[in-house]
């Protein structure tokens, strides 16, 4: 069976900050709370916490004990005005806290925000550090620990004698815990790592050469990797599952993973690798590109489809794990009454309120259709990954409205420009069964479940399609 978790993307207002000194302190082993002391010499009379993220609510409930001084010590009284919202009287420059870090309450969070739990962690920066006045100049945040004995803390960033020098709050991942290994390679340009703490069926070795394939495809058939450091954390769940699953997001640099084998492990590594072909091109998109806005339908779900291929590819799945991948997302697109209600562009914006997951699913049929097109249309001598690589080759400059830049991209090509306005710029809705028929393709309904399969009989072009696709005879 192939799995895919859709990650949630990692765009969080930017937090300003003067000579923000932050120590982060991990009490014992077994910590249900990590304590906070920060020094902010501007100072400040209001702090101001991340409450939500994606599916996780409520984060700023974790914030305890918060005391807010002056520079000579004297105390601001700071009063909890709302979830997560400190105000005092007066500015102070000194603050300490404790937050709660136990496990969140659903296990799919686990890769979005902070959490501690069997002597191992993510440490996300993004809702463990406050926001200030907007009007404050943005400078750098040195970020210190301390852990219990035989604690390591990795991240993409180089320590400095001690001291983490973070230069966007929003994308920092820190990953602490009790005996991590950290196993690193060259990968081109890149240095990539893989971090752990966790004893898996598969080696480490082997869990870096997966990452380290799946990057150098990116890197032939996308651009050269745009990021000079990369690491991937990859903890387990705290408790024991009897199924396979995951959680994942990348933010920056960062691709952080939190798995579970199941409890035979069976075919572990190539379910990593699948993870690894979605997780790791999101280092290209949207990270990569100086896009802006809300385009969530792309850099989602196009890029799901894009790791799909990839999975073919490299062997990790076969084409018909391929084709029924579609035909479970097209049944799941179905099932939301309202999924062809707005634009994919305005689906976006709604995607925590009106359900993400069918933006990212008809998004990803999008994809597949539009390749299936523009390889037809082109005589096989385009695919979507020349669309990629087209918004690569775009001049580097201010960042641009990705919605107009990657439908002007879509466009493009010869006779696609009615494909990409119907289905992006308006909200037609995905006929799966009568797009796919020119092309050797076809639904079959068994219950209350699709299957893509391939046609019996298929001519000379709808063959070559299909094998240009990774279909064999």
């Amino acid at each position: 069976m192939v799995l895919f978790f859709l990650a949630l993307p990692a765009r969080l207002p930017q937090l300003h900050a003067q000579d923000l000194k932050v120590q982060i302190t991990v009490p014992s082993d077994d910590a249900t709370h990590v304590l906070i002391a920060a020094t902010y010499s501007p100072g400040s009379s209001r702090l101001s916490f991340l409450n939500n993220y994606g599916t996780a609510l409520g984060l700023g409930d974790r914030i305890e004990s918060l005391e807010l001084s002056g520079k000579n010590g004297e105390p601001q009284g700071a009063e909890r005005i709302a979830p997560g919202e400190f105000r005092a009287a007066s500015p102070g420059t000194h603050f300490h806290y404790s937050v709660r870090m136990g496990q969140p309450e659903k296990a799919a969070d686990m890769a979005h925000i902070s959490w501690l739990a069997n002597g191992m962690g993510y440490l996300m920066l993004a809702d463990l550090l406050p926001r200030f006045d907007s009007t404050v100049p943005a400078s750098h945040i040195a970020v210190d620990f301390t852990l219990p004995p035989g604690w390591g803390v990795a991240s993409t960033i180089r320590a400095n004698n001690g001291h983490y020098l973070v230069d966007d709050l929003d994308k920092t991942i820190f990953f602490v815990g009790k005996g991590l290994r950290e196993k690193s390679r060259q990968v081109g340009s890149m240095e990539l790592s893989f971090v752990t703490a966790t004893k898996w069926r598969f080696s480490d070795d082997q869990a870096l050469k997966i990452a380290e394939r799946v990057v150098k495809e990116y890197d032939r058939r996308i651009a050269p990797n745009p990021n000079k450091r990369a690491a991937i954390f990859l903890s387990s769940f705290p408790a024991a599952d009897s199924e396979p699953h995951w959680s994942a997001e990348t933010r920056g640099s960062t691709v952080a993973i939190v798995f579970s084998e199941g409890e035979e492990g069976r075919n572990a590594l190539a379910q990593l690798g699948i993870l690894l072909t979605h997780e790791l091109f999101h280092l290209w998109v949207p990270n990569g590109l100086a896009l802006s806005g809300d385009y969530d339908w792309f850099f989602e779900g196009f890029t799901l489809y894009q790791a799909l291929r990839t999975a073919v590819r490299l062997g990790f799945i076969n084409f018909d794990e391929y084709l029924n991948t579609i035909g479970r997302v097209y049944q799941a697109y179905l099932s939301f009454p309202d999924r062809d209600l707005f634009s994919l562009p305005e689906a976006s914006k709604r995607r925590f309120t009106g359900g993400s997951s069918v933006v990212y699913d008809k998004g990803m049929l999008l994809a597949f259709i539009y390749d299936l097109a523009l390889r037809a249309r082109s005589d096989g001598k385009l695919s979507v990954e020349d669309i990629y690589r087209a918004l690569f080759q775009r001049p580097r400059g201010a960042p641009e409205d990705a919605n107009q830049a990657i439908i002007a991209a879509l466009s493009a090509p010869d006779g696609m420009k009615e494909l990409t306005q119907s289905y992006i710029v308006d909200h037609a809705s995905i006929e799966l069964e009568r797009l796919v028929s020119q092309y050797g393709l076809k639904i079959e309904t068994s219950g209350p479940e699709k299957h893509l399969v391939v046609d019996r009989e298929l001519n000379r072009g709808q063959s070559r399609l299909l094998r240009s696709l990774g279909f064999r005879h």
